[in-house]
């Protein structure tokens, strides 16, 4: 299961009007701070998450796909599900919980307890919630009735809290001040009291707790030495225990079996870098068996950690890290897979005037962003291990001061053109932060006093003279929330107080720290501080508590405007520009400072705001918000313009409001869309109709019309490849429906080799066509399917049993009418695990052919390829391989289809690697042929191989896990449409005969529009699920080079093979096509027939 997608990731939603319920399209984008909670729903589908920024995600658990998501105005750190997995509580420590409609993606109660809200449980029937509320009380809320019916007072309330199954009572853990010890007690909903049945251990506090599904057990765990476990049966006493570990117990977990449970303790250690280490210990415990079965010891980096069942796939989720999951294998308690997400956690956004900005990533990144150029993203600088965390531009623009997060004690400078990093500054102790002048004189540090002290001091330091100027000590680490501003004229500097509404100030005449006096009244922490002029200054406050304006001249701050006489429920982020502040909470407002009176509001961010800035460019600013999405607005419309998301290194996706994008291959496969129903709909589907460079290019104001006429052009060639029918994308066109009726019933966890699916379609407009299953993108009934024309019909009622793949099986299923429309295909997985594990054979066909009958065109190495290959393939697998080959005169076509009979003796858990070596030609018709012993060279439709002939021999057999490698020339597609032959060639050592090239478009260079359709977008097309690479493009020559003894292509196999002991298809075609390009100087390029999508299997 690719489960990469889950943590840390967020969501854009953008809706798309192609039926009735739209599906919505999801962009992973990351969390953006630690992952407090996680949560899994009763029936094991559903994952829900939430970070210290307020953002909650919910996830497929099975398939890894993120379903919704919604931000909070503060960090959640409870979550719990409803038991039937309808709704979803969240709560905060400042007091707020809700409860939220998973389907509806809607609040549905907004609830203030004044305290904070340490533990939530639903009653077993869902009408109910229990929470702990501060620290004394324990209350039971009525969601139909929208109120409080009951409550208790407790001694010390814990965080842990539980319905009993059968609703009427809550088990609670709390601090007993007569048995001195945590225990667990009983809640009577009925009579409102705690009962006398409570369980506590003399011998230490019970630090948490479950209850069998049957409610007759109580599972503790015991903060003793040894973590001890305790098993009872409610209301008697102790029937069971035993010790448990040797690190400090934190978390005990029932299973759906009655007698395993599990222990998670875990011990951390401060690190000297930005992470501390972490040791866990997981351990599962047989009940019968009366003593721990299985036990891991896991040691990474986190500050977290909790672990939940996941029933459909036996295994345990664990969060251990920053913003990452593991899954751990329960079956083989083997180490975890981990899940980690893919987009760029920005530290900082500098926006130059020509309409690019340079982006800072804590990945280790620099990068120049330009949408209107190509590449739109080039990275500036790249350091992984020492990801970039606070930056500041030098007054010209054309450097970058920054520090990074392993050499904290210094601040380095990076040229923007060349990439050249120098060292600007070394100090003596961590800088934690620091702040250039806009006039580039003064560097303001804020570091630790020493290494050892948790005090901290600020340094202001003159960059011309290399000096300090001052230095100040923070004895209560009161300058911990680092704001820091200049006036006007550099003479002050301001410094705002971490724990209270104050301000400091250094004059450089006075050469002296002074508190800045004040007459109203405190406000909460400042978190933004901006100077407006010579002698106007705003401050914003934490908690929506507004912000001020105030007059700083002679040194102390006269108060000349209040924003909380408007009640203004958001922050003060940003002076904008003239007489314009930004604010914001989830929402982007703007507001006039003289009057303090909205100027433009309404604009959603779909996420708190971590900054707002202006994009030079009049009335458009932009906004970075925690869910690392850049959003360009123009504020005088009061209109969402487009977003911008960086993924990885290179990769990005723009996004505009009518629902197109544009994005680079590996990005758009991160892509998916989900329905009204939560099911997901994979990206390829409706890419089609949505990745689009050109409608995204005209959206955000690009005025190269040549640029845009060829993106346009490219998608055009797309769809006449794809042969479809751009009817369908009319809103409100009808799409067949079809699906699994039998879905819910199918367990993830499967023992037997077959799966039984019952199918059902309908299209209330067309008749049906034909239908199809995918089973991990091979389709079972060949590339067309089953035919159902002759049925006449709207509807489609079957069920059929299929084979399922040892491992992880994703099936599919689609219906297509008449009109060639094809009904949205959502995946369901499932997992086989045969009782005896079932053998897994490699099937190797090698072609290799470099004699013929006319001798003038005979090759040196196509048959010495094939052998090498079969050579080395032979010797990974011994004994698990079988090789069929051809060569020279045994090359014909009718030899060539016979071998189909062979391959479909295949298996479903087999591999087959198709490999041909040899001419590859283009008929005056432009056809693409292999070379046989007795083709014509001069018309190769005569005796030539068809290329559909020879992918024909992958189709509809068993395996399908399926490679073909093409080392000739021409292999890659070609559009007939557009080329022309040239003249020949006088190199020696190309594998083909005639060159051909694009016609020239003639404007500016770029691409034919068919090599720009292959560079801009992935092959969604109809195939056999199989991988075929070829090695070349369709205009290029295959070459062999006699220092290699192969052919380019192959050798850079072959080299793959020595030097990688393990490799995925993804990997080789990477590894493969570098390699290439590197030894014949980008002359030979290879490129993808076709490929899988989501499945990346491993070829050796």
């Amino acid at each position: 299961m690719s489960f990469s997608k889950i943590v840390p990731f967020l969501l854009l939603i953008v809706s798309m009007r192609v039926e009735a319920q739209p599906p919505k399209l999801v962009v992973p984008t990351g969390h953006n701070n630690a992952i407090l909670e996680f949560a899994i729903s009763s029936d094991s589908r559903f994952l829900a998450s939430s970070d210290i920024d307020g953002v909650v995600k919910i996830w497929d658990i099975v398939n890894g796909f993120e379903l919704m998501s919604f931000t909070l105005n503060r960090g959640s750190t409870i979550l719990a599900f409803s038991p039937d997995n309808r709704l979803l509580a969240t709560a905060d420590d400042k007091g707020y919980f809700d409860i939220w409609s998973i389907k509806e993606n809607k609040r549905l109660v907004d609830y203030y307890a004044d305290e904070p809200v340490k533990g939530l449980s639903f009653s077993p029937d869902g009408s109910i919630l229990a929470f702990i509320k501060g620290d004394t009380s324990l209350y039971i809320y009525s969601i139909q009735k929208d109120s409080v019916i009951a409550s208790g007072l407790l001694e010390r309330g814990g965080a842990k809290l539980k319905f009993l199954p059968d609703g009427k009572k809550v088990a609670v853990l709390d601090w007993s001040e007569e048995n001195e010890k945590t225990g667990i007690y009983y809640f009577d909903i009925e009579t409102r009291e705690f009962d006398d049945n409570g369980f506590y251990y003399k011998h230490g506090d019970i630090i948490d707790f479950t209850i069998s599904d049957d409610g007759k057990y109580l599972y503790s765990l015991v903060n003793t030495d040894s973590g001890q476990i305790r098993i009872s049966k409610i209301g008697s006493d102790d029937t069971l225990r035993f010790n448990g570990h040797s690190l400090k117990p934190t978390q005990i977990l029932s299973s759906d079996s009655s007698h395993i449970i599990f222990t998670l303790a875990s011990v951390f250690k401060k690190q000297p870098g930005y992470r501390d280490s972490v040791t866990l210990e997981i351990k599962r415990w047989d009940l019968v068996q009366k003593k721990c079965t299985d036990s891991l010891l896991v040691k990474n980096y986190g500050n977290i950690s909790k672990m939940v069942y996941q029933k459909h796939t036996k295994k345990i989720l664990v969060i251990y890290d920053f913003m990452e999951f593991s899954l751990y294998d329960l079956q083989s308690f083997s180490p975890p897979e981990i899940r980690s997400g893919h987009t760029n956690n920005l530290a900082n956004i500098f926006y130059f005037p020509d309409g690019s900005f340079f982006a800072l990533n804590n990945n280790g990144f620099v990068q120049k962003v330009n949408l209107n150029a190509q590449p739109v993203i080039k990275n500036i600088f790249k350091d992984v291990n020492r990801g970039v965390l606070y930056g500041s531009l030098t007054p010209d623009s054309t450097a970058l001061f920054f520090r990074n997060q392993a050499d904290k004690k210094y601040i380095k400078t990076l040229n923007l053109k060349t990439g050249k990093i120098t060292t600007f500054l070394k100090y003596d102790t961590n800088i934690l932060n620091f702040r250039i002048s806009s006039m580039g004189k003064i560097c303001v540090l804020y570091n630790n006093l020493n290494d050892t002290s948790d005090q901290q001091r600020v340094t202001i330091y003159d960059i011309y003279t290399k000096k300090i100027i001052a230095d100040t000590v923070d004895k209560n680490s009161n300058f911990s929330q680092f704001n820091v501003e200049f006036s006007i004229d550099e003479k002050t500097v301001f410094f705002t107080h971490y724990r209270y509404d104050t301000i400091f100030a250094w004059n450089f005449a006075e050469r002296s720290f002074r508190k800045l006096k004040t007459t109203e009244a405190r406000r909460g922490t400042i978190i933004a501080l901006k100077v407006i002029n010579d002698s106007l200054l705003i401050t914003g406050h934490a908690m929506f508590q507004g912000f001020l304006i105030r007059n700083y001249k002679n040194d102390s701050l006269t108060l000349i405007r209040d924003s909380t006489v408007t009640q203004y429920e958001y922050f003060f982020k940003e002076f904008l520009s003239g007489n314009i502040l930004g604010a914001a909470g989830e929402k982007l407002k703007t507001i006039e400072i003289d009057s303090f009176k909205i100027r433009h509001e309404g604009l959603n961010n779909s996420s708190m705001i971590n900054y707002i800035g202006s994009a030079h460019t009049k009335n458009i600013i932009y906004t970075y918000g925690y869910d690392n999405i850049i959003r360009f607005w123009d504020i005088q419309q009061e209109k969402h313009l487009y977003s911008f998301i960086p993924i990885d290194s290179s990769d990005f996706i723009i996004t505009v409001p009518a629902g197109y994008y544009q994005t680079t291959r590996n990005a758009s496969k991160l892509l998916h869309y989900v329905t009204k129903d939560l099911k997901v709909i994979t990206f390829e589907q409706l890419d089609v109709k949505y990745n689009r460079p050109d409608k995204v290019l005209e959206a955000i104001g690009n005025t190269d019309t040549a640029l845009i006429k060829s993106y346009r052009k490219a998608w055009e060639k797309r769809i006449k490849k794809l042969g479809i029918d751009t009817t369908a994308f009319r809103d409100g066109y009808s799409v067949p429906e079809a699906d699994f009726a039998n879905r819910d019933a199918i367990e993830f966890e499967q023992r037997t080799g077959t799966l039984q699916l019952h199918i059902k379609g309908i299209d209330s407009t067309y008749k049906l066509d034909r239908f199809n299953i995918w089973v991990n993108e091979a389709p079972l009934f060949g590339q067309r399917g089953v035919n159902i024309k002759r049925r006449n019909s709207n509807n489609l009622d079957t069920t059929i049993t299929i084979q399922l793949s040892q491992g992880e099986n994703r099936i599919e299923t689609s219906i297509t009418n008449v009109n060639g429309t094809e009904s949205y295909r959502m995946p369901l997985y499932v997992n086989y695990t045969s009782a005896v594990k079932q053998r897994e054979m490699i099937r190797f066909i090698g072609i290799g052919i470099d004699k013929f009958s006319e001798s003038q065109y005979n090759l040196q190495y196509s048959t010495k390829d094939i052998r090498d290959l079969a050579q080395k393939l032979k010797e990974r697998y011994k004994d698990s391989i079988i090789i069929d080959t051809l060569f020279n005169e045994d090359v014909t076509t009718q030899k060539v289809k016979a071998l189909k009979q062979k391959l479909l003796q295949t298996t479903e858990n087999d591999k087959v690697i198709v490999s041909y070596s040899g001419h590859g030609m283009l008929s005056k018709e432009y056809d693409y042929y292999l070379s046989t012993y007795s083709v014509n060279f001069n018309k190769p439709e005569e005796n030539g191989l068809p290329y559909d002939e020879l992918e024909n021999l992958l189709d509809s057999i068993p395996a399908r896990k399926k490679l073909m490698l093409i080392d000739a020339c021409h292999s890659g597609e070609v559009d007939k449409e557009d080329l022309v032959t040239l003249n020949a060639t006088s190199d020696s050592l190309i594998k083909g005969l005639k060159p051909v090239a694009y016609k020239k478009e003639g404007h500016l260079g770029l691409k034919n529009s068919f090599e720009l359709m292959q560079s801009l977008f992935v092959n969604v097309g109809k195939s056999t699920g199989a991988t075929i690479i070829s090695a070349a493009a369709g205009t290029q020559f295959a070459l062999e080079r006699n220092d290699l003894k192969n052919g380019v292509f192959t050798y850079s196999i072959l080299e793959a093979m020595q030097n990688n002991p393990a490799m995925k298809i993804s990997e080789l075609k990477s590894i493969v096509g570098k390699r290439v390009e590197e030894l014949t100087k980008g002359l030979q390029k290879p490129t993808s027939r076709n490929e899988t999508i989501a499945v990346d299997w491993r070829v050796w």
